[in-house]
């Protein structure tokens, strides 16, 4: 079994205390490294569709794991019990799906210890979402992946700490740590966001001069953060 760097980069934010439940567990790849490397004593795989969870069944017990690993069907956290899990991953998702699925059981999800979070979209969204509904984020780290960026972030109940647009934009700890895959990022973002500024110039719509602003208004943030990754 080959776990890519991004999934053990997942796993490391795991604390390492009480089960992990694995929302979304695909192939069974996390559960199964987890356990293999002594990060949680057991872990329940959840899947809402039928071919993922039959993968994982069967990459469980090619490990011989099945006495460790629980698989159960269930949208989101429908089926976890209050309390049943310390950790909760959440991996591969797009963020308007990660934040459906807290909302949708917050009763279930207040009882969490710790989330380990990877959204693959609306990142900004998704962080906001986090301190407005009384959780903290307590570290993020970003990773580059087959050409991709992706962030995972360690999330606890508690009063959050992301108060200005760049921390919720571009993540606190990520500008403050000055994640070198961060910078690298920034820099291609700053480049895409010029191009587009540049094609939608050649325009006279409504629409084109809204964009430019909107645009222009997170180039200015681009700067902003990259003036303070520069000043020490």
């Amino acid at each position: 079994m080959q776990v890519s760097n991004r999934l053990k980069l997942v796993a490391s934010f795991v604390s390492g205390e009480g089960t992990v439940a694995d929302i979304g567990t695909d192939h069974g790849y996390i559960p199964i490294y987890l356990v293999k490397h002594h990060i949680a004593n057991g872990v329940i795989a959840m899947d809402v569709v039928d071919g993922p969870l039959e993968r994982a069944r069967k990459h469980i017990k090619q490990h011989k794991l099945e006495d460790r690993i629980t698989v159960r069907k269930s949208n989101g956290l429908q089926k976890l019990e209050k309390g049943e899990a310390h950790t909760v991953v959440i991996a591969g998702m797009g963020g308007g799906l990660v934040i459906k699925i807290l909302q949708e059981r917050m009763d279930i999800a207040k009882t969490v210890k710790e989330f380990v979070l990877s959204p693959q979209s609306e990142i900004p969204q998704v962080r906001r979402f986090l301190q407005e509904n009384g959780f903290s984020i307590e570290k993020e780290q970003m990773i580059k992946e087959d050409g991709k960026y992706y962030v995972v972030m360690r999330v606890v109940l508690g009063k959050g700490n992301y108060y200005t647009n760049l921390d919720f934009e571009f993540g606190k700890y990520l500008i403050e740590n000055k994640d070198k895959t961060f910078i690298e990022c920034l820099e291609k973002e700053e480049e895409k966001k010029r191009l587009v500024i540049e094609k939608l110039k050649t325009l006279s719509s409504e629409n084109s001069k809204k964009r430019i602003e909107e645009i222009s208004k997170q180039l200015e943030w681009i700067q902003q953060v990259k003036q303070y990754i520069n000043e020490e």
